[in-house]
Formats: C-alpha cells, structure tokens, sequence
C-alpha cells in the first residue's frame, strides 16, 4: 500500500517576541519553524498503517509545497521514518486551494492508495487543502479522523475510519 501524506512547515513563536515596527506582526527573526503539528499525526498515522501491513512495497510518501526551507518539515518526516520527501517549489505565498492545486498533479503520479492531511495547518486554521485536494484528485474524503483500523484478514480488505 501507497501513502502519500501532504505536510506543511509553520511559523511558530520562539521563547522570546517581538513586533515589526508598525506593530502589525511579529518580526520573523523571531519565528522558528516546524512541521505542523496536525501533519505530524497524519504521518504517524501512515507509517503505523505500513508498519501494520507490513508488506514488501509499502510505502509512505511525504508531499509539501514551498521553498527549500521546507525541507526541515520534510526531513523530520523522514526521521519518523517516511520512505521519500518530494517538494513542490513555490516560494510565494499561497492559500489552501493553490496549495491543492500543486500537490494534485504529483499526488496523481504517485498512485496512491490512500492520501492523508492533517486536519488544519496551526497557522492558517482553514482546513481547506485536504478538501480542495481530494476533490482535484476525484477522492472521497473524510474528516478529522480519529481512528483507522487496517482490515486486512476479511472478504472486504481495506480502511476502515
């Protein structure tokens, strides 16, 4: 089985603060930045389900879009024990339904069997991508998701959430 898990890198607030001048918004020196904590549980997930099945050729296979400094993100997913990364750049910034739209075409070459999002990314709460992204790639799509179980010894192998 083929999981392809999409994750984004976010801005998350360092010990210490401090605003840009016009007070508007924290000053980035002051930033540090993590996968989001939601695509850390999708990825877990992901790798508990290939673990579980245990097969030859069972692979996860993290997405996410950005400039190089996502690889951070990517890289700790790869530490969780991912198979491969695979970056879609873009350094722009991008709202939920260009993020889909980028991670479409490369989610559709991977053929996976399953494609899992967190929930909502921590800094722009709009639960939005996972969404748009299945409805690109033609797939069902269910949300907050709290359990899977791994049918695999039944007339109706498969996911169950």
């Amino acid at each position: 089985m083929k999981i392809v898990v999409c994750v984004k890198q976010v801005a998350v607030l360092g010990d210490e603060v401090e605003f840009t001048a016009d007070a508007r918004d924290v000053d980035p020196d002051y930033l540090d930045f993590a996968l989001n904590e939601w695509d850390s549980y999708a990825t877990e997930e992901a790798l508990r389900i290939r673990e579980e099945l245990g097969g030859e050729g069972d692979e996860v296979v993290v997405l996410s879009v950005g400039g190089a400094q996502v690889e951070d993100a990517m890289r700790r997913c790869l530490a969780m024990g991912a198979d491969r990364a695979i970056r879609v750049d873009y350094s722009r910034p991008a709202d939920p339904i260009t993020v889909a739209r980028l991670l479409a075409p490369v989610a559709q070459r991977e053929s996976p069997d399953l494609v899992f999002c967190g929930v909502q990314s921590s800094d722009a709460v709009q639960a939005a991508t996972g969404t748009a992204l299945a409805e690109l790639l033609d797939l069902p799509r269910v949300a907050v998701v709290t359990r899977i179980d791994v049918l695999t010894e039944t007339p109706h192998a498969g996911v169950r959430c």
